[in-house]
């Protein structure tokens, strides 16, 4: 039970980590990471929708058929880490708690070199300490499972028929 819960609070600090890291070397500098994060990125860049919000619209759906299609546990950490990300993220967006003179901008705005490297220093530690702990493998990792489970649905309920009669059975 200890570990659970420890498990649980390792997940909400590194949510804040990437908020921060989001917040100081992504969002200010003009790049997008990888991933469904990096989808949402590129929609605030475009449209001004914060990536907070995005998050969740992403997010929640991903991790509720998680919870009822793979891994309880592994979808509760998941929801709470993109409920903690996006949180922060909307903390930081609106000020709440500033952390403005510690962003890395550089003059024209567009980091090209320093802030994509140390924002991936950092999203692969935190990417790193969820594997070690085999607790989180990203929301993509849901999304890849959704898409595998409902195309091995669609190749049992056509491929396993026409081949059945194929065969002769029918």
């Amino acid at each position: 039970m200890i570990k659970k819960i420890r498990d649980y609070f390792i997940v909400l600090g590194l949510a804040l980590l990437m908020a921060v890291n989001y917040e100081v070397f992504i969002l200010q500098n003009a790049f997008a990471p990888a991933g469904l994060n990096g989808i949402a990125t590129m929609i605030q860049y475009k449209l001004d929708f914060s990536v907070g919000y995005m998050t969740l619209l992403i997010n929640i759906p991903l991790c509720i058929w998680a919870f009822f299609w793979l891994d309880k546990d592994y979808a509760a950490k998941t929801m709470l880490f993109s409920l903690a990300f996006s949180l922060f993220l909307l903390v930081f967006k609106y000020g709440v708690v500033d952390i403005s003179k510690y962003v890395y901008v550089t003059e024209n705005g567009t980091s090209t070199l320093l802030a994509p490297i140390t924002a991936g220093v950092i999203n692969g530690f935190i990417y790193g300490i969820f594997f070690y702990k085999k607790s989180f493998f990203g929301k993509s990792y849901i999304l890849r499972t959704f898409i595998c489970t409902l195309l091995l649905f669609l190749i049992d309920f056509f491929v396993t028929p026409i081949a059945l009669v194929d065969a002769g059975y029918f």
